[in-house]
């Protein structure tokens, strides 16, 4: 008899990962192989991440917003820590280091300017950045863990933030 396989959670990279190839998840999932290459794009979205929570940070904090050399500073460090774990960083077509450095100071300057323009922060109280949790949706499936950006308080209402550093738009269906 074959032992069912027991889930500590589920999470939204898993069950898109056995969406998208059930294989590919049973190697990263059950069998825990290691990675034999990490993408580029894997790194900057973690790296990104790291860079916009200094923002967050900061809001939280009451502090003056960081400047953009802070935000690339905090994005080349994450950057570094990222890709020197890796075995192999694999980068897309018309992509390397540079690039995805200029991309990063784009996209951060372009957030940087959004939360200045729309003032957030301001009229508005941050409960949680980075915020993980668990929770049961069914008795017989495992938790389903979920990690969001930003949680602010706008009077009565929670506003739930959630970055997606993809290439790609998304599209209303995807949103």
């Amino acid at each position: 008899a074959v032992t069912p396989i027991q889930f500590d959670h589920l999470s939204w990279s898993g069950m898109r990962s056995y969406r998208d190839c059930p294989r590919k998840f049973a190697f990263r999932y059950i069998e825990h192989a290691p990675e034999e290459f990490v993408p580029a794009s894997l790194a900057f979205g973690s790296s990104f991440h790291a860079a916009v929570d200094h923002i967050h940070q900061s809001l939280l904090e009451g502090a003056a917003l960081p400047t953009i050399d802070a935000l690339l500073s905090r994005f080349k460090e994450h950057w570094k820590a990222e890709t020197t774990r890796a075995p192999v960083v694999v980068f897309a077509q018309k992509d390397d280091e540079s690039t995805l450095l200029a991309l990063a100071g784009r996209m951060l300057s372009a957030y940087l300017e959004h939360v200045s323009v729309t003032g957030m922060g301001h009229g508005a109280r941050i409960i949680a950045i980075e915020h993980e949790h668990r929770f049961q949706l069914l008795a017989d499936v495992p938790p389903i863990e979920t990690r969001l950006d930003l949680l602010q308080l706008c009077g009565e209402d929670l506003v739930v933030t959630d970055l997606k550093s993809a290439k790609n738009r998304w599209n209303e269906q995807k949103i």
